[in-house]
């Protein structure tokens, strides 16, 4: 989640999203995303369920999910959000449901879904 608050790193992903309306290009994307993402979330739950931090009986499903809506449904392209507060909510949200299953990914008492909905809102705004 460091990238999403690297102003940079989300400057250059949203410069490069437009090449997502190559399909074959976002089919590979899509195919990264359920699995490469995946992985990397399970691999931090599994971390999470061994030390205590996660206690979740669905540590696959919470993976697919998280990796779905993280890199899918928080992306502008695919679902238009124009501000910030929207942002914030849908982040917040986001972090609800993965409350709910048992792996808090997002720390709510810190400035955690602001960095990140700072980081998002930049990949839906228009490049200078």
């Amino acid at each position: 989640m460091l990238q999403i608050t690297d102003a940079e790193h989300m400057t250059l992903m949203r410069d490069a999203f437009p090449l997502l309306n190559d399909p074959k290009i976002l089919a590979e994307n899509l195919r990264i995303w359920r699995t490469d993402s995946t992985k990397i979330a399970y691999d931090f739950i599994q971390e999470g369920l061994k030390d205590g931090s996660i206690t979740t009986e669905y540590p696959q499903e919470a993976a697919e999910l998280f990796s779905l809506l993280f890199n899918y449904w928080l992306a502008p392209n695919f679902y238009p959000i124009t501000t910030l507060s929207e942002f914030k909510h849908r982040i917040h949200c986001l972090g609800l449901i993965m409350d709910s299953l048992g792996v808090p990914l997002i720390d709510h008492d810190s400035d955690m879904e602001d960095r990140l909905a700072e980081g998002f809102f930049l990949l839906a705004s228009n490049p200078q």
